[in-house]
């Protein structure tokens, strides 16, 4: 994963046969960044990706073909007025192994100290857990319309990649639902507010798929400059079940919306 890749281009679950956790690209994210961006997001997050497999390459970064306008942070942030406040729906979290995780998360806090990197927010732990080190509850950005990203400490089991996916209480259970027959798999860790699945495995590494209940203060802003793709066998079966329109736009790939409206792309 410490390469990131370019291009130019751009419920039901009963049904399916549960699928195993051997395709390392069964959840990719894709970048659409402005013209003459894609090496400077290149460089951007390839030192918080070195720690990881280098042949594992999860993002795929695109270029659109115009720049696109965008809206004020504050107005896009919701805090303007007596709005809601707003946080992006997607995040990607680095877990690195406790034994060496206190040299790599202070080499990539320090990434997260230069620019184009900012902070963001820091996450409230819940119950009495203290956060170790002081800094683990904090998440950055480099973008608008772009992911939260953060660097947290496991302590036991394999380092991991997480997607993280924030949604409403209004829609926690159809967005499980959703996301269940997507992966074709059951979750591998649920609680009231939180669910986790593990999507990849090998030695030392898991990739993740995890959502994440908001507060109801809070509502999560579709992040439209990055879109994840699945890997799924096959389109035909998939697509009366889906909530939401799903229209092909090339050979191998459909784009649909989850209950929360985020944009997914489906790769058969």
């Amino acid at each position: 994963m410490s390469s990131v890749s370019s291009s130019n281009e751009s419920t039901g679950d009963e049904m399916w046969e549960v699928e195993s956790s051997g395709d390392p690209y069964k959840i990719t994210i894709h970048f659409i960044v402005d013209p003459g961006e894609n090496t400077r997001t290149r460089r951007t997050l390839q030192p918080l990706l070195d720690w990881f497999d280098a042949e594992l390459q999860l993002f795929c970064i695109a270029e659109r073909g115009r720049k696109k306008r965008r809206p004020s942070s504050a107005i896009q942030n919701g805090v303007n007025g007596h709005e809601t406040p707003k946080y992006p729906s997607l995040a990607i979290m680095l877990f690195y192994h406790e034994e060496l995780a206190r040299d790599k998360i202070s080499q990539v806090h320090e990434c997260f100290k230069k620019p184009p990197w900012r902070f963001h927010h820091k996450a409230m732990p819940s119950g009495n857990v203290v956060p170790y080190p002081p800094n683990n509850q904090d998440f950055f950005t480099f973008a608008e319309d772009m992911p939260l990203w953060a660097a947290r400490q496991v302590h036991y089991g394999t380092e991991h990649v997480r997607f993280v996916l924030f949604c409403s209480r209004q829609n926690w259970e159809d967005m499980i639902s959703f996301y269940k027959m997507i992966l074709r798999k059951d979750m591998d860790v649920r609680k009231t507010d939180f669910c986790c699945f593990v999507v990849y495995s090998q030695p030392g590494l898991d990739v993740q798929f995890a959502l994440k209940m908001l507060p109801d203060n809070t509502k999560p802003k579709q992040v439209d400059s990055a879109i994840m793709q699945f890997r799924v066998k096959e389109i035909g079966q998939l697509v009366p079940l889906l909530p939401n329109v799903c229209s092909p736009i090339s050979d191998v790939r459909w784009q649909t919306t989850d209950y929360e409206g985020n944009k997914i792309l489906l790769e058969v």
